[in-house]
């Protein structure tokens, strides 16, 4: 429940205390004076957005406190889960800077505005007269019917499964898309690489290839002047290497008588060694050129594909053909690992959609089963409210696609008088008759919802006389099982609260701020009697005052 409401600089509160007790709560006061305000700030520190514009100084920053004790095992759970300190008692503090910035705290410790807001949704439900106008709106009504039916956990298991399949699915579509997009350009580049691949290409073979062309193109040409050389070298008369060869027995006979000479003929070997090498290599190489046009042919066409497939990918070697044609391989493979991925999430899809039908089925089954107690429970409640006749039908339907709160739509139908057929509420409800409604739904889930405080502001507006009475009393009823805080202008409500708190103004003569101040007993009859009296107290008002308090007691 909620202890303590502590706000600073913000709007006309200057700084105040709210520290509401267990039960039924009441909040009175003038109208202007700040009762609004005040829930402004607690709708701040629950996680709505901060405006600057609040600010009752520009210059400093405004701070909202919230503490909360007896704390539900819901509030447990997600604190655990968010890693935050799950003490006896809950803090929630929110900070607006004169910049603009905004800085939130759970027991202390800093939280972005999501978080908060998920632990604000689960302490407190501030109900308005405006909310009215969501008894109209499907979802607000099938909410209702989970809440009454405790559907928290079940509800949790299949948002996390719709989550899930949703991100599936909607990633199969993607890559589906993608897929179907590069249906053309795989076939191309498939058909690529295996044109690259079939021709077997090798480092280094171009420029091996041009150059046996050029030695079989002149091979006759070679084998002449090979043939010269040899000549030249060995000829029987004129051959240089039988010239040389009868010359170094006398140069190697003279190198006795001088070192010098002898140096030289040892030179002279050499060379002799060498010519002979050379006309070694040149007749093997004479035996090895032979004229092919056989093979010149096949050389031709080789190096046709190669400057072929140059051209058409615009590159200058056999290594940058190769290359290119790894590139198209990875490319083909990638194609190939989002087929597999396609394959894969379809699996997934088709998995997590059976979990969540059985999630679905789930919800419906326990949707179903709390409709008739349902309905009772509202009549009953419609009664004490003094619409004795009123008949409320609730209609669960199954729809075809999922949704992210199952695959059920309901629909309140609403009649208030006797042989009038039930309506959708939209369609036959008053503003007074919503008020009342809206009450009952409330009433409805006080005892199962997990939510552990209730604010109603002005919800009984367009009530008056009995009907604010028996209002009151529904109220009052509530607050066994949950903390009930009220702003009303109705005494009969405001005499059945078990704590009465008034908002008013103070001014200074400079400044005007708003303050809150619990009532005592004596100021409960003078609060109450001005509102019997439109402010203009009697003796006669302080008695119909007290006699009101002691009938709420």
């Amino acid at each position: 429940m909620l202890t303590r409401l502590s706000v600073k600089n913000y709007a006309l509160i200057e700084s105040l205390e709210f520290c509401p007790g267990k039960g039924f709560n009441i909040i009175t006061g003038e109208t202007g004076a700040g009762k609004s305000i005040l829930l402004g700030a607690l709708g701040l520190v629950l996680g709505n957005r901060a405006d600057t514009q609040a600010l009752r100084n520009a210059d400093e920053k405004c701070i909202i406190e919230a503490e909360f004790k007896e704390l539900t095992p819901a509030i447990h759970h997600i604190l655990t889960q968010e890693e935050l300190d799950a003490g006896d008692e809950l803090i929630l503090r929110r900070e607006v800077l004169p910049n603009g910035k905004s800085r939130a705290f759970i027991n202390d410790t800093p939280v972005n505005l999501n978080q908060l807001r998920q632990v604000g949704d689960l302490m407190v439900d501030i109900h308005s007269q405006h909310e009215n106008l969501l008894v109209n709106a499907s979802e607000f009504q099938l909410a209702i019917v989970d809440d009454f039916a405790r559907n928290r956990q079940a509800l949790r298991e299949y948002e996390k499964l719709y989550r899930d399949y949703t991100m599936a699915h909607t990633r199969l579509q993607q890559l589906t898309e993608t897929e179907n997009k590069s249906l053309a350009e795989r076939d191309y580049l498939s058909f690529l690489f295996q044109e690259l691949e079939e021709a077997k290409l090798t480092y280094g073979e171009q420029e091996l290839l041009e150059q046996e062309l050029e030695t079989l193109t002149h091979a006759e040409e070679i084998s002449i002047k090979i043939n010269q050389i040899l000549h030249t070298l060995e000829g029987e008369e004129t051959g240089v290497i039988p010239a040389l060869a009868a010359q170094i027995s006398d140069l190697h006979h003279i190198g006795k008588f001088k070192i010098s000479l002898a140096e030289l003929s040892e030179r002279f070997a050499s060379c002799l060694v060498e010519l002979k090498d050379i006309r070694n290599e040149l007749e093997k190489a004479a035996g090895e050129i032979h004229f092919d046009p056989t093979r010149i042919e096949v050389i031709n066409s080789r190096l046709d594909l190669i400057f072929r497939l140059q051209k058409k990918h615009r590159v200058q070697s056999v290594e940058a053909l190769l290359k290119l044609k790894n590139e198209l391989e990875q490319k083909l493979i990638s194609f190939d690992s989002l087929a597999d991925e396609i394959a894969k999430l379809h699996r997934d899809c088709n998995h997590l959609k059976l979990l969540l039908e059985k999630a679905a089925q789930n919800l419906e089954q326990q949707r179903s089963a709390v409709i008739k107690p349902m309905e009772e429970r509202l009549k009953q409640t419609l009664q004490l409210l003094a619409m004795p006749d009123a008949e409320v039908k609730i209609i669960l339907e199954k729809i075809e696609d999922f949704t992210p709160s199952g695959k059920n739509s309901v629909t309140f139908l609403f009649s208030a008088n006797r042989g009038q057929e039930p309506r959708p509420v939209s369609k036959v409800a008053s503003g007074g008759e919503l008020s009342r409604l809206m009450l009952a739904i409330k009433s409805l889930i006080s005892n199962k919802t997990l939510i552990p405080v209730i604010i109603f502001d002005e919800i009984d507006a367009g009530v008056s006389g009995g009907i604010a009475d028996r209002t009151g009393k529904v109220m009052k009823q509530m607050a066994s099982s949950m903390q009930v805080i009220t702003i009303t202008h109705i005494p009969q409500i405001a005499a059945l609260g078990d704590h009465h708190f008034m908002v008013f103004k103070e001014n200074d003569g400079n400044t005007t701020r708003s303050a809150i101040k619990h009532l005592s007993p004596e100021e409960r009859i003078e609060a109450i009697a001005g509102m019997l009296s439109n402010q203009n107290i009697t003796e006669a008002s302080r008695e119909a005052a007290k006699q009101l308090l002691a009938l709420g007691v």
